[in-house]
């Protein structure tokens, strides 16, 4: 890997006009990164109660060192439709930057350089999908033993969504 990029993990979710939003930014991501991975779509229920369900997935990207991603990315949540008024619990989508990694050519190792990874639940099952095997990264993933129960909890389960089989791959 070329020592001037990086990788990067994000999180995507949505619980208003889904597929469309969801379709728009995997295009808006695609014109300005390199998407190495995406993960399967999961659909969860809404937490905050606004909203039936949630879709959330996540990618990986490769990105130059100097790319400005975090504005970036506000730029295509606010293309999507995302308002940050506090009060309202529509998300029509949300990016989150889970982890920032290069990997060492010499080794083969990955040197974290942020690490976001928040222990939910939907972003789990994501990941899961998509972070590389080396045990450094891994090991950010909490024990899988709790996660069947808080599936059926929150009733979240991958999902096949026609609308956006042109832009999703299962990862390998």
């Amino acid at each position: 890997m070329n020592s001037d990029c990086l990788n990067v993990v994000l999180l995507l979710g949505s619980n208003y006009r889904r597929s469309s939003n969801l379709k728009k930014s995997l295009n808006l991501i695609e014109k300005k990164y390199t998407i190495l991975k995406k993960s399967r779509l999961y659909k969860s229920d809404d937490t905050t109660q606004k909203s039936k369900f949630y879709w959330n997935m996540a990618l990986l990207l490769k990105m130059k060192k100097n790319d400005h991603l975090k504005h970036e990315l506000v730029n295509i949540e606010k293309e999507c439709g995302r308002s940050w008024n506090s009060m309202k619990k529509i998300i029509a989508l949300d990016i989150d930057i889970a982890l920032i990694y290069s990997i060492q050519s010499s080794s083969l190792e990955c040197k974290v350089l942020t690490n976001n990874i928040d222990g939910s639940l939907h972003s789990l099952l994501s990941l899961k999908d998509i972070l590389p095997g080396q045990p450094n990264i891994r090991n950010f993933l909490t024990d899988t033993r709790e996660i069947g129960s808080q599936i059926r909890r929150r009733q979240i389960n991958s999902v096949s969504i026609v609308e956006l089989s042109s832009f999703h791959h299962h990862a390998p």
